[in-house]
Order: C-alpha cells, then structure tokens, then sequence
C-alpha cells in the first residue's frame, strides 16, 4: 500500500493513507449494513394498543384522574368516531388549574405527530427524532385518523439493534 524512499514522509503518508482507507471501509460498512430482517416490518408490529384516551367531550378532571391513575404524562384525545384529534399532558393540565370541569377539547394540541400503522421502522424512527418524543400515537391510515395504539422509540430501537446483531452474525457466517 505504501513505498518507500524518505522513511519519515514515508510513514506520514502511510498512516493518512491508512486513516483514509479504514475511513472509507467504516462508511462503506455503515452504509451497507443489512437490516433485511426488518423489510416488511412495520408499525403495527410494535403497537402498543394498550393507551390512555380520552374523548372529546370529557372534562380535565378526567384526564387528569386518567393520567394518574395509569401513571402516563400524555392522553390521546379522541373524537366519538375513534378518530385522533390531538394529546393532552399533565402541563396542559396544569395550566387550566381551577377550570376542571372544562371540556379537555380546549386544551387538546391537535398538531401532535403520528404515524401510520403502515409506516416502516425508519419511517417511524425518523417522525419520532423529529417530533422529540419517546412515543407517537399510531392511526390507521391518513384518511381516517382512527387511533389504534401508540409506538415507543424504545420498541423501535429494540427492533434496529436485533435487525443489526442478526446481520452482524450472518456477516460473520459468511
């Protein structure tokens, strides 16, 4: 890889060639990763269905009964339908001190993230590194908003890092 005639320069060259080489080999391998154990997989494989929610209609005090009585910082607000209109947390909740019997449809942010059912892991992924949350709620499809769980950037993770131990060891199979 390297040649010899002054041994110092020599040896300057050959080490930032190496450093180049083992650099372009790290991206290469970054890069060519093969998660296939994760093609096909998607949102709804790592669904929590099991969520606080609320209906529109219901009074703060109720999500606040709600939110302590599961022990969670956010409810999911739904319409009669099941439809996903937005989140409501325990500092929404705070902020309305003295008006519990509000309906919670004041308070609900309704540009909360989700991601669909349908959505791949890296879909998924990236809307929760861009929204800045441990979770998002899961609806079925765009059209109809309809909550069907919610999905943790831990179940996510844990997902990626199986896809990567399992192409690590048939890597090393081959």
């Amino acid at each position: 890889m390297c040649s010899a005639s002054d041994p110092k320069a020599t040896t300057q060259r050959c080490r930032q060639k190496q450093r180049r080489h083992n650099s372009a080999r790290r991206n290469q391998e970054d890069e060519g990763q093969d998660v296939s154990s994760l093609k096909g997989t998607t949102v709804s494989d790592f669904l929590a269905p099991s969520i606080a929610t609320c209906k529109t209609t219901a009074t703060c005090d109720d999500v606040k009964t709600l939110l302590l009585s599961r022990n969670v910082g956010d409810a999911y607000i739904v319409d009669d339908a099941g439809q996903f209109v937005g989140v409501v947390n325990g500092s929404d909740l705070a902020a309305a001190a003295g008006k519990e019997d509000r309906p919670v449809s004041d308070l609900v942010r309704s540009a909360a993230a989700v991601v669909l059912a349908t959505d791949t892991v890296e879909t998924a992924v990236r809307a929760i590194l861009a929204a800045g949350r441990n979770y998002l709620p899961v609806v079925r499809s765009s059209e109809d908003q309809f909550l069907v769980g919610s999905v943790s950037a831990r179940e996510l993770l844990r997902a990626v890092n199986m896809a990567l131990i399992s192409a690590d060891a048939e890597a090393k199979i081959r």
